[in-house]
C-alpha cells in the first residue's frame, strides 16, 4: 500500500517516511476501530476469550460501558471477524493494571505499610513537633512505598500501537467482497490469507 501526502510549498513541515499513523488512519477509512480503548462490547469480549488472544495476566474481566459508538463499532468488527473466521487483535487499553492475585496482594500490602508510616509520623509530629529530631529522622528513613505500577500496554497491531497489519484488518474489505459477489459466490469462497 502506498499513501502519498502532498504538502504545500509554503508550509514549513515535513511528513516523515514510514509514518505509521498514516496507515492507522487509513484503517479507519476502511472501517476499522481503534484497538487501544479496551473492550466495550460483550460480543467482542466473548470472541476474545474464545480466540484466547490476551495473556491471562492482562485479560480484562469486565467490559467498559458508557460508550455506545465504540460498542457499535466493536460489535460490527467482531461480527465480520467471526464471519471471516479470523481472530481478533488485542483490543486492550493503553494502560492496564496486572490482574494477577499477587499484584493485588502487593498493592494491598503497600497500602497497609503506608498507613502505618503515616500513623507513626502523625504520632511523632503530635508528641515532639514537626521540627523535632525524632520526627525528621523517622520521616527521612521511612519514605512512602509504591505499589507495582500500571503497565503500558502495547500491541504490534497497526490499529493499536504497532505496525503489523493482521488478518482481522481485512475484514471490512472481505465483507465488501462478499456483498458485491453474493449473487455468484458464497462468503466462504473468500478467505483472508497472510501475505507471503
Amino acid at each position: 500500500m502506498l499513501i502519498v501526502i502532498r504538502t504545500p510549498h509554503d508550509v514549513e513541515r515535513t511528513v516523515p517516511h514510514k509514518y505509521v499513523v498514516m496507515a492507522h488512519e487509513f484503517g479507519h477509512m476502511i472501517g476499522l476501530p481503534d484497538e487501544y480503548f479496551g473492550v466495550h462490547s460483550n460480543s467482542t469480549m466473548a470472541k476474545l476469550r474464545l480466540d484466547n488472544v490476551w495473556p491471562s495476566t492482562l485479560r480484562s474481566q469486565t467490559v467498559t460501558t458508557g460508550n455506545k459508538r465504540l460498542r457499535d463499532m466493536q460489535d460490527g468488527f467482531t461480527q465480520m471477524a467471526t464471519q471471516a473466521n479470523v481472530t481478533l487483535p488485542n483490543l486492550i487499553s493503553t494502560t492496564t493494571t496486572p490482574k494477577r492475585p499477587e499484584a493485588r496482594y502487593e498493592r494491598q500490602k503497600v497500602d497497609e505499610q503506608n498507613d502505618q508510616i503515616s500513623q507513626r509520623k502523625q504520632q511523632l509530629k503530635n508528641t515532639f513537633g514537626q521540627n523535632s529530631w525524632a520526627f525528621k529522622k523517622y520521616r527521612d528513613t521511612h519514605p512512602y512505598l509504591y505499589a507495582p505500577p500500571t503497565l503500558s500496554a502495547i500491541s504490534n497491531s497497526i490499529m493499536h500501537s504497532g505496525s503489523e497489519i493482521q488478518k482481522a484488518h481485512f475484514v471490512t474489505i472481505w465483507s465488501a467482497l462478499c456483498k458485491a459477489t453474493e449473487n455468484h459466490l458464497a462468503c466462504t469462497d473468500w478467505e483472508i490469507v497472510p501475505a507471503e
